[in-house]
């Protein structure tokens, strides 16, 4: 391959012209004191055009910076992400001396479900979820290439088994074919299979996945979970309108004022407000799926 390649949740977005400074939501390390610590590993494994998530650089920065801590608590609620990155975490917690406690809030899936297996305990909660899947990636080139693409996804998926075989002590091809059907665990069914050592009550974390289109054997139990969490994420966002000053809010129709395109494809075309992060506002337009564009109030009209 000419370039290294994206593996497992990789999701492509063409970067916008403008962007406010990028954040990492649901990552953060916390200092407890006692020598222990707690890490919140709620999004995306890996970085993307937007920076969300993080990355297997800055959690190695971040545990470093915790010092000689003697006990970590890692908490996950993830759809997983880059399966590099998440071999990389998975590594630096094997190796750090520390005692690591994996507690499974919600969701650990795909590359942070592996990383969960780092854990000397793992804790799941009663309606929390593990999903295990093979990798797969996106490919260009000629059949050398599309082979060469295919034995590297062999060879990743064979490291994957050898963690999952590793902590549950499970027969290697039993594991396998969970793999390859994208097998979802209940948190019985986790403890059940090794993939966790005990259940544990429900915290106020819904298991919940924010693309179910990327999954072949979603749950039904997952599905109303996205309902309460999108208006969990109204309520933030209307907050977050409140807060900017904009005079446009979430779900508001706009369009761009003539002579203030950023991209001719914008051009006479009608958006929608996606996210409010002032000066600027995130605005998907029509006929351009998963593509924001960043303006500012006075670059924009209601539609």
């Amino acid at each position: 391959m000419k370039k290294n390649p994206m593996i497992f949740n990789s999701v492509h977005k063409l970067a916008p012209k403008t962007k406010p400074a990028a954040t990492t939501s649901g990552y953060r390390v916390v200092a407890r004191g006692n020598d222990a610590a707690e890490i919140y590993l709620y999004g995306a494994i890996g970085g993307d055009w937007y920076g969300e998530g993080v990355t297997a650089k800055q959690f190695a920065n971040d545990l470093k910076g915790l010092g000689n801590v003697k006990t970590i608590d890692l908490r996950i609620n993830s759809e997983g992400g880059s399966v590099f990155d998440g071999k990389a975490m998975y590594s630096l917690l094997n190796e750090h001396p520390a005692k690591i406690i994996v507690h499974v809030d919600g969701l650990a899936a795909s590359a942070a479900s592996f990383i969960a297996m780092a854990g000397d305990e793992i804790e799941i909660a009663e309606g929390g979820f593990v999903m295990i899947h093979n990798a797969y990636m996106v490919a260009i080139g000629d059949a050398r290439e599309m082979r060469r693409a295919a034995d590297m996804l062999e060879t990743v998926n064979n490291t994957i088994v050898d963690v999952y075989v590793s902590r549950t002590k499970g027969d290697r091809k039993a594991i396998q074919q969970m793999m390859d059907d994208e097998t979802w665990l209940t948190g019985a069914d986790a403890v059940k299979h090794g993939f966790a050592d005990k259940m544990v009550e429900n915290l106020k974390v819904a298991a919940s996945v924010s693309h179910p289109d990327r999954f072949k054997n979603l749950p039904a139990a997952l599905r109303p979970n996205r309902v309460r969490a999108a208006a969990a994420l109204a309520r933030i966002a209307a907050i977050r309108n409140a807060a900017s000053g904009s005079k446009y809010g979430v779900g508001d129709k706009v369009k761009v004022k003539p002579g203030k395109e950023h991209d001719t494809m914008t051009k006479g075309k009608t958006g929608t407000v996606e996210e409010v992060s002032a000066p600027a506002l995130g605005i998907k337009f029509e006929g351009m799926s998963d593509v924001h564009y960043w303006y500012t109030d006075s670059e924009l009209d209601k539609a």
